[in-house]
């Protein structure tokens, strides 16, 4: 799929929507897959996977969504797309927890800092954060009540039904 990344109303122009890790089940669909670099370390290997891929494609920039979280709306998109654009990373406060995987990534920044996190043995994207704080930064986007009500992560069919 390439042209602009559309959902419901959001446009981001130029965006192109990347699954990454094992994206066999959904071959059909006609997205972009992108394997993990490298395999069998955990979401790290994910981002730099998608990292890596943004960079062969010139990006500056990369929104990550978790696949688990089905009721993120275009709103909270758009603000991550366009919040806070001079920091390496911006990431949703949920609590006292960063989430690393709902965020937005400045390529070459951060792309740097996951190689190096995973040269130094680690497999955090928060050691990856860490890291990314060090340099330009990375900011906080608190959500409104309505916002933070759709970022639930669904793990089990149990969670369908809260």
């Amino acid at each position: 799929m390439s042209g602009a990344l559309q959902i419901g109303p959001l446009a981001l122009p130029l965006s192109l929507l990347v699954l990454v890790g094992a994206a066999e089940a959904y071959v059909a669909l006609g997205f972009t897959s992108v394997s993990d670099e490298p395999p069998g370390v955990g979401p790290l290997g994910g981002l730099i996977g998608l990292l890596t891929h943004a960079e062969q494609r010139r990006a500056l920039h990369v929104l990550v969504l978790a696949c688990d979280l089905p009721r993120v709306g275009a709103a909270l998109l758009q603000r991550l797309a366009h919040e806070a654009t001079d920091a390496s990373a911006l990431v949703i406060a949920q609590g006292e927890i960063q989430n690393p995987l709902l965020a937005r990534y400045t390529v070459a920044e951060a792309l740097a800092a996951a190689r190096e996190t995973l040269s130094a043995g680690q497999r955090s994207l928060q050691a990856v954060l860490k890291r990314l704080g060090d340099g330009a930064g990375v900011a906080v986007m608190a959500l409104n009540a309505a916002e933070a009500a759709t970022v639930d992560d669904w793990d089990t069919p149990e969670d369908m039904q809260k």
